[in-house]
């Protein structure tokens, strides 16, 4: 067959180059004689079969990574139909496959000695084959069912037929073969056999295939019927294992079988009476069946066991059995399972005792050899019948008890673990039995190997799944349930039936708001709980609600605790929010609960009358109820424990024109002490004053509420109390503030541009940036005989109205108060301003608006020909905009003061040398010595002033 996948293929690469040298040239001559021949040809033939082999693997490694096995193939079912003959075996294969992948994959279909028939297929499939392979190509996703028929070819091997091939891995992969004759022995070799009959001369089997998916059938008319039919010769080698415990002897029996001659279809082995299997292990069972022996095997059973086919060379059968022992102590027979139907037996047969001294009183037909470790004795045997009898005697074991007792009493039960540390000696155990106290039930047990557990009659009994001993431990969880709470309880201790010794550590604790006191002790005394271990062998801190401790060294002991319930005590602590809106007060209690002692299910509470809209907020509460006084129940789903928190909502309404309010908050009842604070806010215009406060109330700041207060309030706080009664007078006079205009519109800057012409007349633009709040036009009054000529807001151009003198500017309201507005106008104004010899005033004027502006700002441009001088004004020249004398005398004095600055104490002091200098001059001239000394007096004492002004003028200069 052409291989399709050509492009993946390596170049065939020989590892010796000399030899492919020799097989490649086909023009080489080698003129040899004698050995030297035979040498050569058997060089050549070496280096042919090298090459060859060579050539095989490049192109099977090529094939492989071509069609390298790929999971975007699946085949789902396959299905095999044969019809086999002396001379053929022909397959109908129904295969359901689906390609994952959007590119071409393959995988190999068939593999062995077979040929494929033309068969129609659907486009997208393509079947190739290769020597002994048949690979299927898919080039498009999909799920595709097709039927393929193939030819498998027949060995020979007598007196059978056989066929195998293999087949690709599937989900479900079933066979169905016939054959035609009433002779016909037709067998399935690999899989799993289903069903095998012969009817109207025709032998059929079914089955399913394994996982390797081998196909493997053989048929026969005369020779296997023949080959079934002789007498099977059969050896069997025996390994015997008995394990002897107190109640059971266990048998592993283990038989090799060896077939010397012919088939072996079935196996037959005989128990005792007194044997149960328990379990049987072997390959190629297809049933087993245990019968009643024969009248002359008295006291025994037959075991039957089937296979698929019949056996050949060898076989390993393993058998598990027990015998039940009668009584201990006594004599007892051991007799393990006998293969029969055998031509030969030999073996070995080992004791083992557990929990048990086992005692050989006879051993017939048994010779004894040495034992394996951990066994008791071993012995070999060559035929059958043997008898081993033994003496049993249980061994007692030896069972100590340390059991830590954690007691626990709350409001409607009593729970009391219990755990027991096991010292299990001597002997192994595989079931305990307890007596727990009068009056608890059993919650449940938990252990290490427990299998499950019984109580009945008022005993517990325990099952471990494996044989214990050494130490163990069990936890055992017992509870009592109480109708009434008890004015006492009992407790006592678990007891171990046939415990050697035993010991208790007992805890008691109580839930919330009970409390404990010991009344009774039987054999028992009071210890510091501190005394006592978490769990038995281990050093560590009893749990921490445990407040009683005992210890017990004697089984029998009892534990009497007095219950008593606490009453329950509450204190509670209010934040009291009021808020003073137009006309109506919203208000806020947040009341909280200290509960100690007792748990608390309901609350009562004083509500004024004058609160409407009332509102309570709080966790799982389940009922509200006010009664005819005006107090309130507030109900629980269950207890609280250690402090609660409720929330109460109010509002009611007053005069807004001004009203004198009540602030008398909520109250507690029934509690201990009632402490709390008042905090008012206003929502308005409002003005609030204390006219009424009794001595109980303490004037707060708001920072001397809590955090947790501070953190409800949003809104200044104007008022704040403290108080420690519940009494307690406030009464809020509330009036309204006097309303004041606000500040409609602003602008925060306003440029003026104007610029002068030659002949005197004056064009001005006055731009303001307006922010509006709630302004409708800007009002501007230009100045006398001034020309209006166009308004801008925005950039765009607005129609400004007349209101007498005045210009009305409409301003657009937007969202965002704070983004500013461009407004803009325009006017003329002629001054008929004209140049000369002297110099002549004229004053600049703004319009006026009734926009407060904060920053102005004008812009002046003149002609050249004009030279402006003598500001003056309400607005400031900016400095370097003009220059006269008085500029130029500035700019002259204030050099020259920077230079002085600059130069420093270094100037002065050299003016003051040459000053000092030509004085000494002058005065030794005009005085002589006397002048010279009158100078540096003087001088002296201008240096001594200096140095005291030296760190003023360094600070200056800094």
């Amino acid at each position: 067959m052409k291989n399709s996948h050509n492009s993946f293929t390596k170049p065939l690469r020989p590892r010796n180059t000399a030899l492919s040298r020799c097989w490649f040239n086909s023009e080489m001559r080698f003129e040899l004689s004698g050995r030297t021949k035979v040498v050569a040809s058997l060089f050549l033939f070496s280096a042919t079969l090298f090459a060859a082999a060579a050539a095989k693997e490049a192109a099977a490694q090529a094939k492989s990574e071509a069609f390298a096995p790929t999971t975007e193939l699946i085949f789902h079912q396959i299905t095999y139909d044969a019809k086999v003959t002396d001379d053929g075996a022909r397959f109908v294969v129904a295969i359901d496959a689906e390609s994952l992948s959007k590119q071409q994959v393959a995988l190999t279909l068939f593999e062995g000695e077979l040929a494929l028939l033309p068969s129609k297929l659907p486009e997208a499939l393509h079947i190739e084959g290769e020597a002994d392979q048949y690979r299927l190509l898919v080039s498009k996703p999909g799920r595709y069912q097709f039927k393929l028929e193939l030819v498998a070819k027949v060995k020979h091997v007598e007196p059978w037929n056989q066929i195998l091939f293999k087949g690709p891995a599937a989900a479900i992969s079933s066979v169905t073969a016939q054959a035609a004759g009433a002779d016909v022995d037709l067998q399935l070799l690999s899989g799993t056999l289903l069903a095998s009959t012969q009817t109207n001369g025709i032998a059929r089997v079914k089955g399913f295939l394994s996982a390797d998916q081998t196909l493997a059938l053989r048929w026969s008319r005369t020779g296997g019927t023949a080959e079934v039919a002789r007498r099977a010769v059969v050896t069997t080698e025996t390994e015997v294992k008995a394990q002897i415990t107190p109640t059971v002897v266990k048998y592993v029996t283990q038989l090799r079988y060896e077939i010397i001659q012919g088939k072996l279809p079935k196996i037959v082995v005989a128990l005792p009476a007194n044997h149960a299997l328990t379990r049987l292990a072997g390959e190629q069972i297809r049933d087993w069946e245990i019968k009643p022996a024969s009248a002359s095997q008295t006291g025994m059973q037959i075991l039957e066991v089937q296979f698929i086919k019949p056996l050949e060379k060898q076989c390993l059968l393993t058998l598990f059995s027990e015998q039940t022992v009668e009584a201990t102590p006594g004599a007892t027979s051991l007799i393990p399972p006998q293969p029969i139907e055998i031509e030969r037996e030999s073996g070995s047969f080992t004791i083992a005792a557990e929990d048990t001294v086992a005692e050989v009183e006879s051993a017939t037909g048994l010779r004894q050899v040495n034992a394996p470790a951990g066994s008791l004795a071993s012995y070999r045997f060559n035929g059958r019948p043997f008898a081993l009898a033994v003496n049993l005697h249980r061994i007692e074991p030896v069972i100590s008890v340390a059991e830590r007792v954690s007691a626990r009493i709350e409001e409607t039960r009593l729970v009391s673990a219990h755990t027991l540390v096991l010292n299990i000696e001597k002997a192994g155990v595989y079931a305990l039995v307890l007596t727990p106290p009068a009056g608890f039930l059993v919650g449940d047990v938990h252990g290490e190997g427990l299998e499950d557990w019984k109580l009945s009659d008022g005993v517990l009994r325990v099952n471990f799944s494996s044989r214990v001993q050494g130490q163990r431990k069990l936890e055992v969880l017992l509870e009592q349930s109480l109708k009434t709470f008890p004015d006492h309880i009992s407790l006592g201790p678990i007891r171990v039936v046939r415990a050697a010794r035993e010991s208790s550590e007992v805890g008691a604790a109580a839930a919330a708001g009970i409390r404990l006191k010991t009344a009774e002790l039987a054999g028992l005394r009071e210890v510091p709980i501190r005394t006592l271990q978490k769990e038995p062998g281990k050093t560590a801190n009893p749990p921490s609600d445990e407040l009683l401790g005992y210890k017990a060294e004697q089984p029998d002991w009892k534990l009497s605790l007095a219950t008593e319930r606490l009453p329950a005590r509450i204190v509670a602590e209010i934040f009291n929010l009021i808020t003073i809106g137009d006309g109506i007060v919203g208000g806020s209690a947040t009341i909280r609960y200290g509960l100690i002692n007792q748990g608390v299910q309901q609350f009562e509470l004083a509500v004024p009358a004058t609160w409407k809209n009332v509102e309570f907020t709080g966790a799982n509460i389940r009922r509200k109820e006010q009664r005819a006084d005006g107090t309130w129940t507030i109900g629980l789903q269950d207890k609280a424990w250690g402090g609660y928190t409720l929330v109460v909502t109010y509002d009611y309404q007053f005069d807004p024109k001004g009203a004198t309010l009540s602030a008398g908050g909520i109250h507690t009842l029934d509690v201990e002490r009632e402490t709390g604070s008042i905090a008012l806010t206003t929502a308005a215009s409002l003005k609030l004053n204390a006219t009424a406060t009794s001595d109980s109330l303490r004037r707060l700041d708001e920072l001397e509420l809590s955090a947790a207060d501070r953190s409800l309030i949003t809104r200044s706080v104007l008022l704040a109390y403290q108080y420690n009664e519940k009494n307690y007078d406030l009464e809020i006079e509330v009036k309204r503030f006097a309303e004041l205009s606000v500040l409609s519109a602003v602008a925060d800057r306003t440029q003026l541009t104007t610029v002068l012409t030659d002949a005197g007349e004056m064009l001005t633009q006055a731009s303001f940036m307006v922010k509006n709040n709630d302004k409708q036009f800007q009002r501007f009054k230009l100045p006398p005989e001034a020309k209006f000529w166009s308004c801008h807001v925005n950039g765009q151009p607005v129609k400004a109205e007349r209101d007498g003198a005045w210009l009305m500017v409409p301003l657009p309201r937007g969202a965002n108060r704070n983004q500013a507005l461009a407004v803009d106008i325009v006017y003329a104004q002629t001054k008929g301003v004209r140049t000369g010899l002297r110099p002549r005033t004229f004053a600049l004027q703004a319009p006026l608006t009734d926009v407060p502006n904060t920053y102005a700002e004008w812009q002046l441009y003149a002609p050249t020909l004009f030279r402006l001088s003598g500001f003056a004004g309400n607005m400031t020249p900016v400095l370097g905009t003009t220059y006269d004398l008085q500029d130029a005398w500035q700019k002259f004095t204030r050099f020259y003061w920077e230079f002085l600055r600059e130069a420093g104490p270094g100037l002065f002091g050299g003016l003051t040398v040459v000053a000092l200098m030509v004085a000494l001059v002058g005065s030794a001239v005009r005085r002589g010595a006397s002048g010279v000394i009158s100078v540096l007096v003087v001088f002296a004492i201008i240096a001594i002033l200096g140095a005291m002004l030296l760190p003023a003028l360094s600070r200056s200069k800094a």
